[in-house]
């Protein structure tokens, strides 16, 4: 069995596209084809639904994605105990939007650096997502951003620090003393999209309530939704570090609410097969965790 062949499998299965499976392997689209088509022959099954749009892997096909990554694994595992024992070769990383500014900056350089035979595949996803591609070892490690109500793998997580999260709002915003999110069921919110841990902890308390919020922006990026609550279109959900650093803090000020209070954990957690790559990953925890005190040093 070629290993390339289950190499450009794989690739079509996590990123549901021949053309950016050709991208990360650096061949032609019909050299995609002809490897799985080689596969294929070798096992005598059809592997990929090739009538879905995402491209998806077939009944047959599914049953056998975590052997090839298996298998995929233990070659590289081979080859490194066969070398120098250097990890090399792809790491899959996972991030949470709410930290890829943090993450993505020194702690990387540090792992690029201390680790130069690793090629980094870099993604953004909500949490939930993030764990379930690390379950299903589409991604080696990720760093996650966990509420009360997600379960990580204790085994395999390492915490590196916390997230006070604040409700944000327009300094010129006039709000009940002590307010609660009952005494403000018509304000507007600015959230993140449906996914987000944060949106999904303050639905929970309306919830509780009996309440639905009223959403009037769903967008990514925290200095856009921290613009659209300076200008008073809504209450956000923020970090409170990320508010302490934002252009639009004289702007903006945290309100407590009497009956919703949040606190995010940030965690790396890596793959039950990380293998090799468990020493980066651990270097890479490290570093994050040092650029998280950094920041809330700097508040």
């Amino acid at each position: 069995m070629n290993l390339a062949d289950v190499e450009a499998y794989l690739a079509v299965v996590e990123l549901g596209s021949l053309q950016r499976a050709a991208a990360r392997l650096g061949i032609t689209q019909p050299g995609i084809t002809r490897r799985i088509q080689s596969l294929e022959r070798e096992l005598g099954t059809e592997l990929l639904d090739r009538r879905a749009k995402p491209v998806r892997p077939s009944p047959s096909g599914m049953q056998i994605v975590g052997a090839c990554r298996r298998l995929l694994q233990s070659a590289q595992a081979l080859h490194q105990h066969a070398t120098d024992g250097e990890p090399r070769g792809e790491f899959r990383l996972g991030v949470a939007p709410g930290l890829a500014e943090t993450v993505l900056a020194e702690p990387l350089d540090r792992l690029r650096r201390a680790y130069p035979k690793l090629s980094l595949s870099i993604s953004t996803a909500w949490t939930g997502e993030l764990l379930e591609n690390v379950r299903a070892g589409g991604l080696q490690a990720a760093i996650i951003l966990r509420t009360d109500d997600v379960v990580a793998p204790s085994d395999r997580t390492i915490e590196v620090g916390t997230e006070d999260v604040v409700v944000a709002a327009a300094r010129g915003r006039a709000l009940p003393p002590r307010a609660s999110l009952r005494d403000i069921p018509d304000v507007p919110w600015v959230l993140n999209p449906a996914g987000c841990g944060y949106r999904r902890n303050l639905q929970r308390a309306f919830d509780a309530l009996g309440l639905a919020p009223r959403i009037a922006a769903e967008v990514v990026g925290r200095e856009l939704q921290l613009s659209l609550v300076a200008r008073d279109l809504g209450l956000g959900l923020v970090p409170r570090r990320v508010l302490a650093q934002s252009r639009y803090r004289s702007r903006v000020r945290a309100v407590v609410l009497r009956d919703f209070a949040l606190r995010a954990t940030i965690g790396v957690v890596r793959g039950a097969d990380a293998g090799a790559l468990t020493g980066a990953i651990e270097a890479l925890a490290d570093d994050v965790r040092k650029a998280l005190r950094a920041t809330h040093s700097r508040r």
